[in-house]
């Protein structure tokens, strides 16, 4: 946020505004975690069990308001990173139920053509991936301007890229030779190909969901600040929730606004590479560009160029991924 306001001034922190709002909110990332909460744990069979009112989405939808209402209060970063950290021990633990019923079920199989990508839809979403990948060492800098020894932030972001994309590489590959032979091909949600009457999928969906809830404090946070900012308000905050009650208001009323369209409008998920993806590509690979053109001093020409090509690169790929997204080509 600083680096923008310095390169660019008040316009600058606005559009990074607008870049956190739309692909969170509006790109439907929030909406997109309510409605897996919702699908997977509305898809058990819960007539089998006698309790049938569970098998409705509103029912999830209700139950997903009330328990998060107090987490979306939170205003303390440690709480939320350790809710966050819960959310990440259950997904790891859903993708070891994943590998263990695909090395119990399906056979490996070797054959790589599928991975790589056949259309141009699915150049995009290959390219949508790595947009995410690229965003990290991006949005880094701001968590640098935090951290005590800056000295150590080369090395504790280098063992986080390395960290994370070896896992990516590893678990994704590694389940892709796993199931690229299931019966209707890998599943959007992986989980999807374990059968829903085995107890691993009940338990993966009952792991899956709890990220989904430990999660939504530490991704509603940006867009939240950027909403309270426009607030002004000086109210005096305990250290672990927000006291405001204007800030209940927009963390209440977004966390209402999920819900209300995850329930009501399932279909909702279809916008988030169209809009998400546009102000992500926008962030990831513009700005950087043109915020290292704008505050790095003494840049060299060859330097200016190469900033201003990726630019203008970027833009064109945000421009072709929104219109493939679009026509679905």
């Amino acid at each position: 946020m600083l680096m923008m306001e310095e390169a660019m001034g008040t316009f600058g922190v606005i559009l990074l505004d607008f870049c956190y709002l739309i692909t969170l909110v509006g790109g439907g990332l929030f909406v997109n975690v309510q409605i897996v909460f919702s699908d997977l744990l509305s898809g058990l069979p819960w007539e089998d069990w006698g309790f049938k009112i569970a098998s409705s989405k509103f029912f999830w939808g209700a139950v997903y308001f009330i328990v998060v209402i107090p987490l979306s209060l939170l205003r303390d970063l440690s709480s939320m990173s350790f809710m966050s950290i819960g959310g990440l021990v259950a997904l790891l633990s859903s993708i070891i139920i994943y590998v263990v019923y695909g090395g119990l079920h399906f056979k490996i199989n070797f054959e790589t053509s599928f991975l790589w990508p056949k259309s141009l839809s699915e150049f995009a979403n290959m390219f949508g991936v790595c947009c995410l990948c690229f965003a990290v060492p991006f949005y880094g800098t701001s968590s640098q301007r935090s951290m005590d020894d800056k000295s150590k932030f080369g090395g504790v972001l280098y063992g986080s890229l390395l960290f994370s994309g070896f896992f990516y590489i590893l678990v994704g590959v590694g389940c892709s030779l796993l199931y690229n032979r299931a019966p209707g091909g890998i599943a959007e949600i992986f989980i999807e190909n374990i059968d829903h009457k085995s107890w691993f999928y009940f338990i993966a969906a009952g792991l899956l969901s709890l990220n989904s809830l430990f999660s939504y404090p530490i991704i509603a946070y940006p867009p939240v600040l950027c909403l309270e900012t426009l607030l002004h308000d000086d109210t005096n905050e305990d250290k672990l929730f927000v006291k405001s009650w204007k800030k209940w208001l927009v963390r209440i009323g977004m966390l209402l606004v999920v819900v209300i369209f995850a329930t009501c409008f399932s279909a909702f998920k279809s916008i988030i590479s169209f809009v998400g993806g546009f102000a992500v590509t926008f962030g990831c690979f513009a700005l950087p560009s043109f915020l290292h053109w704008k505050l790095i001093p003494d840049l060299s020409t060859t330097q200016k160029v190469v900033d201003w090509v990726l630019v203008v690169l970027g833009l064109i790929l945000m421009v072709v991924i929104t219109l493939l997204n679009i026509f679905h080509f």
